[in-house]
């Protein structure tokens, strides 16, 4: 872990050193769990990142943090975390939302509805192997048989339809609203 910690705090100084990448955005730090306080050290070594990036995968029911997982508890979790290191708000980041159990049609919505109150933008978990792990979109597309990687006849998958309805007909001014305290099974 110290090496993985000392190379972000040296790419971090590297990057922001360069005036080529004055623009440049930097997330982090990315570790493939929730956020906790254990990650002090981007304030002690000067190299906050523009973002803050973490995972939400854990899917409902599973394990004893399960709260952490879920983005109307760890969005404000961070806010107060940042503030009791002296850390402005940041833009907060989901690197892979929503775990296997959650990629069903009601799932995209619960995880829409809760990237939008937070004004979060989020890459949606890809819970596929082999082939498919490509080829089918993170299942937004299937197939006529979806498990064989030469068949062909794709078409729009259950969820596909969620997305394409928020896109196309999601529009005008965001109203407040609260969201409700479990997330689908």
């Amino acid at each position: 872990m110290r090496q993985w910690i000392d190379l972000c705090v040296r790419t971090h100084r590297l990057i922001r050193a360069n005036p080529a990448f004055d623009r440049m955005k930097i997330s982090g730090p990315t570790l493939a769990a929730d956020p906790h306080n254990t990650n002090i050290w981007i304030a002690g070594n000067n190299t906050i990142p523009n973002q803050i990036e973490y995972r939400l995968e854990a899917g409902p029911g599973t394990g004893t943090s399960q709260s952490a997982y879920d983005l109307t508890n760890a969005y404000p979790s961070v806010v107060a975390m940042l503030r009791s290191y002296g850390i402005p708000e940041r833009p907060q980041i989901i690197n892979d939302y929503a775990s296997f159990q959650e990629q069903i049609p009601f799932g995209a919505a619960f995880w829409i509805s809760q990237l939008k109150r937070y004004n979060t933008h989020a890459l949606r978990g890809n819970w596929q192997g082999g082939n498919t792990l490509h080829d089918l979109m993170a299942n937004l597309l299937t197939k006529s048989d979806p498990f064989k990687y030469t068949a062909t006849g794709y078409m729009p998958g259950p969820k596909y339809t969620v997305y394409q309805n928020y896109y196309k007909n999601m529009t005008g001014v965001r109203v407040d609203n609260t969201g409700g305290d479990k997330p689908p099974v």
